[in-house]
């Protein structure tokens, strides 16, 4: 069992009030209104936290995470020190089971990887999931940028991921690749990914459609959809991560180089052009008319450089990369943006809070890039 830590999450207030107003101007709910269901912790007492996993189960810059949807309290970690990946068995419980795994051609396939999102049960009776990269293929530095980058397809079948290998090009099921420096990835159906373009500045929806099969390269049946608005913006280093509420169809996104997280409604898109494609056989589009809205604006002053976000219990949990802080969010019944129900310090230093995940166990898990999993505790 990794070492348990007590720690002070230097709660900064409990309040509620419109994204859309200052936090100068928003008063403390009277005791009894205080939002206590939250993921983020007792904040009346002090609050601990329980190191998963570290450097010594071969964590090498961590960035994001995600649970096997059925092996539940199986956490996948991807590592952009190593383009690796940590799969840690009983994550959830007292005695996590770290294995470190690397691809046969992940310089190419995972290279700088920066986010991961578990697909559908589709691929030898198991999930599949998606990675986005942020790379331009130089190879490790080997070769120039060409720019031939985008979000990878995989098998969490664990007798396939980095061990099936028939051509040399890995375990990796599919590949398309209009969008390098690829920030955060989201699933939406089947073998369909949204991805936060940084090097475009766009949301980009991926269907892979049929994969191509572990480690073979037949790229040629992609659609690929470029939303014309709303732009975002990249920070080098830091994830823009995404989740997809299925129950509203809404995209929520951590636009980081905006300093905000905006909503997207991904289902009332419309066909605009048609867009050249760099693979053969390949479709690239763009579509336009997607209503969004800013759901926490830079305005308010709450967010620096937002990267980690997850949703629960139709709450929206936002991880601050510059400040290590938490928040939570409850989105507006009616109308746009959302009121602050809780923000707490984690105590993590600048740049270090990356990706969050909550776990099988309700709890908030959260990526620290200097070498640590780290799981909450209530």
């Amino acid at each position: 069992m990794h070492e348990v830590r007590w720690v002070l999450l230097g709660l900064f207030t409990l309040v509620t009030y419109a994204c859309g107003s200052t936090p100068a101007d928003s008063p403390a709910l009277p005791e009894e209104e205080v939002p206590i269901s939250t993921l983020l912790g007792d904040v009346t007492a002090e609050a601990r936290y329980t190191i998963i996993a570290d450097a010594s189960d071969g964590l090498d810059v961590p960035r994001d995470l995600g649970f096997h949807p059925e092996r539940l309290g199986e956490l996948w970690i991807v590592n952009r020190g190593d383009e690796s990946i940590v799969i840690v068995s009983g994550a959830t419980g007292d005695s996590p089971r770290p294995e470190k795994r690397i691809d046969g051609y992940a310089l190419h396939f995972m290279a700088d990887v920066s986010s991961v999102a578990f697909g559908a049960k589709n691929y030898r009776d198991d999930f599949s999931f998606g990675t986005c990269q942020e790379s331009e293929n130089t190879y490790h530095g080997q070769a120039r940028p060409n720019f031939f980058m985008g979000p990878a397809l995989w098998s969490a079948n664990l007798d396939v991921f980095a061990i099936a290998d028939p051509m040399g090009l890995g375990s990796h099921l599919d590949m398309l690749h209009h969008s390098p420096d690829c920030m955060g990835i989201a699933h939406e159906d089947e073998n369909v990914y949204w991805v936060f373009d940084g090097y475009h500045g766009q949301l980009v929806r991926y269907d892979f459609q049929q994969d191509h099969d572990a480690g073979f390269d037949d790229h040629s049946d992609g659609i690929i959809t470029f939303l014309d608005e709303p732009r975002v913006s990249r920070v080098p280093d830091v994830p823009s991560h995404m989740e997809l509420d299925r129950e509203t169809g809404a995209l929520y996104v951590a636009d980081t180089g905006n300093a905000r997280v905006i909503r997207v409604n991904t289902a009332k898109r419309r066909f605009s052009r048609s867009l050249v494609p760099i693979e053969p056989g390949t479709e690239v589009e763009e579509w336009t008319g997607a209503p969004w809205s800013e759901f926490v604006p830079a305005s308010t002053g709450l967010l620096r450089h937002p990267s980690g976000l997850a949703l629960h219990r139709g709450l929206v949990y936002v991880g601050d990369n510059a400040t290590g802080e938490l928040f939570a969010f409850r989105p507006h019944e009616e109308g746009e943006g959302a009121e602050l129900v809780a923000r707490l310090s984690t105590g993590l230093e600048a740049g270090a809070l990356m990706g969050i995940e909550v776990g099988p166990d309700e709890r908030l898990y959260l990526v620290d890039a200097t070498g640590l999993v780290l799981r909450l505790e209530r």
